[in-house]
C-alpha cells in the first residue's frame, strides 16, 4: 500500500468539512426561501377572491410560483446529498454488481470478514440489507449498529413499492392493517414466474411478522456484537438454512472493524446488495446510495468459464442505472471495473480467457470505466492491488470530482434564481397600488441575499 494515500485522504476529508458547513447554510437559506414562497402562494390564493379586476386575477394567476416552489424542493433534495458527502469522515466505495458476481468474497478478502458479517450467496438465498464496513484501525473486534425500518417506513418504502409493481391496488395507510388484512390476489393477467416470485416474497412480510416485528420498534440505532451480525443482514446461517427473517425489517447494517491493510486511511466499503429478479425497489435503493452515501463505485463481473458476454439486459442496464447516482458527473469518472478471475482448480473453473475477452469487447459497448482491472477477488494480494489503484486514483481525483458536482449545483441556484426574479417583477407590476408590494421586495431581498453564496475550491 502507498504509504501516503492515508495522509491524502485525511486531507481531502479535512478540506470537505468546512464545506459542508457552507452548504448547510445554503439549505438554511432555501428552507427559509421556500417558506416565504409558500406563504406567497397562499397570500395570493387568499387575495383572488377579493379582486373584481378579471385582468389583475388572471395576470396573478400566471405568476408560476409552484413551480418555483417546486424548484426549490428539488435543490434542497440535491444539497442534503452534497451535504452529507461533504460531512463524511471517510472516502466510501461501494461495490456494484449483480448476484453471484463476487461481490462479497471481494469485500471478505479486503476487510477479512468472514461470511458471518458477509454473506457470500453460497447458499440459495441473497439479502436486501446494505451493509457499510467502516475501516477503523483502533477498533480491538468487530461490531455494528442496526438501523432499523419504523413501521410506516417498511409501509412506504418497501410495501407499497411491491403493491405498486403488482398492481395490486391500494397499500393500507397503517402498517398494522396491511398485517391484519388479508393480501390482495395476483391479478390473473400477470403469469410470468418473476412476477410470481415477486408475490411469494411480499408474502414473507406477512407470514413471518411476528418473528421481526420486535425490532420495528426498537430504537433508531441498535447495537450489535459481531456474532450478532449475520442474523440481521442475512436469511440464511452458514448452513444455509433459512432461519433469519430480522432482514425484512432492517434499512441497513453498519460495521465497524480493523482491516488488514491499517496504512489505508480513513475508509469505507459499500455492500450494495445483488440486483435480483424478486427485490422490488432494489434499482431505486441502489440509486439512493450511490447518491448519497458512495464517493465512487467499483463494478463487478464474474465472466462464466464456459462462455459469455456484455448482456444489454443485464451489464449495460445496470450501469445506465447507476448513472443516476450523480447523474452530473459521468460514471466513467467515479467508477472502476473488476473482472473477478477464478483459477482452474475453482468451482467455477478457469475463466481468464473469458475476463480478456470481455475486456476487449468493453469499447463496443457503451459502458466507461476510469479503469478496468482482471483480478482474482478471493486472492489478498490482487484485492489489495486493486484497492490501492482505487484510493490512488481517488486522492487525485475526488477535489476535482466535487468541484464538478458542486460547480453543476451551484449553476442550477443561479438559474432558479433568475427564474425567480421573473416571476416577482410579474408581482410587483400587478401589486403596486396594494399592501402585498412590501411583502414583494422583502421576498426579492431575500432572493439576493440567497444566492450570492459561491462554491470556492480553490
Amino acid at each position: 500500500m502507498v504509504t501516503d494515500i492515508s495522509s491524502k485522504i485525511k486531507s481531502i476529508i479535512e478540506k470537505r468539512q468546512p464545506l459542508a458547513k457552507r452548504v448547510e447554510k445554503v439549505e438554511t437559506h432555501l428552507t427559509f426561501l421556500q417558506q416565504h414562497i409558500q406563504q406567497l402562494i397562499k397570500q395570493r390564493n387568499n387575495f383572488l377572491p377579493e379582486l373584481n379586476d378579471a385582468q389583475t386575477s388572471a395576470k396573478l394567476q400566471e405568476i408560476n410560483l409552484e413551480k418555483i416552489e417546486a424548484d426549490i424542493r428539488t435543490n434542497l433534495t440535491t444539497i442534503s446529498k452534497l451535504k452529507a458527502r461533504f460531512s463524511r469522515h471517510t472516502l466510501n466505495i461501494g461495490v456494484v454488481g449483480r448476484p453471484r458476481q463476487g461481490k462479497s468474497k471481494f469485500l471478505q478478502t479486503l476487510t477479512a470478514l468472514t461470511p458471518n458479517e458477509i454473506p457470500d450467496g453460497s447458499g440459495q438465498h441473497c439479502t436486501g440489507v446494505m451493509s457499510i464496513i467502516y475501516h477503523q484501525p483502533e477498533v480491538e473486534k468487530t461490531k455494528g449498529k442496526v438501523y432499523p425500518h419504523s413501521p410506516q417506513s417498511l409501509l412506504e418504502e418497501v410495501i407499497k413499492l411491491y403493491y405498486e409493481d403488482l398492481s395490486l391496488g391500494t397499500v393500507a395507510q397503517d402498517f398494522e392493517d396491511f398485517i391484519n388484512r388479508g393480501l390482495p390476489a395476483l391479478p390473473s393477467n400477470i403469469t410470468n414466474k418473476v412476477d410470481q416470485a415477486k408475490y411469494e416474497y411480499l408474502k414473507r412480510y406477512k407470514e413471518h411478522y411476528p418473528k421481526y416485528k420486535d425490532l420495528l420498534n426498537k430504537k433508531p440505532i441498535v447495537p450489535i456484537t459481531q456474532e450478532k451480525i449475520r442474523e440481521y443482514v442475512a436469511q440464511d446461517d452458514v448452513d444455509g438454512k433459512q432461519v433469519y427473517y430480522n432482514y425484512l425489517a432492517v434499512k441497513k447494517v453498519e460495521i465497524e472493524s480493523k482491516f488488514p491493510h491499517s496504512d489505508m486511511g480513513q475508509i469505507a466499503v459499500v455492500d450494495l446488495p445483488g440486483l435480483g429478479d424478486t427485490g422490488v425497489g432494489d434499482v431505486e435503493r441502489m440509486i439512493k446510495v450511490l447518491s448519497e452515501d458512495v464517493d465512487f463505485a467499483l463494478f463487478m463481473r464474474k465472466p462464466t468459464a464456459g462462455g459469455d458476454s456484455w448482456h444489454p439486459d443485464a451489464d449495460i442496464d445496470l450501469y445506465d442505472k447507476a448513472q443516476k447516482g450523480i447523474p452530473t458527473i459521468p460514471l466513467s469518472r467515479w467508477s472502476f471495473l473488476i473482472l473477478n478471475k477464478t483459477a482452474p482448480n475453482s468451482k467455477q473453473g478457469d475463466n481468464s480467457n473469458n475476463c480478456q475477452d470481455l475486456l476487449n469487447a468493453l469499447p463496443n459497448t457503451t459502458m466507461e470505466f476510469a479503469n478496468c482491472i482482471i483480478a482474482d477477488c478471493a486472492n489478498k494480494e490482487e484485492t489489495a492491488n486493486v484497492l490501492e489503484k482505487i484510493l490512488q486514483y481517488l486522492t487525485e481525483n475526488i477535489t476535482e470530482l466535487d468541484h464538478k458536482y458542486a460547480l453543476t449545483f451551484e449553476n442550477k441556484l443561479i438559474q432558479l434564481s433568475k427564474n425567480l426574479q421573473a416571476e416577482l417583477e410579474k408581482a410587483s407590476s400587478v401589486l403596486q397600488q396594494y399592501a402585498y408590494v412590501s411583502y414583494d421586495r422583502a421576498n426579492k431581498k431575500l432572493v439576493g441575499k440567497t444566492f450570492t453564496w459561491s462554491f470556492k475550491f480553490r
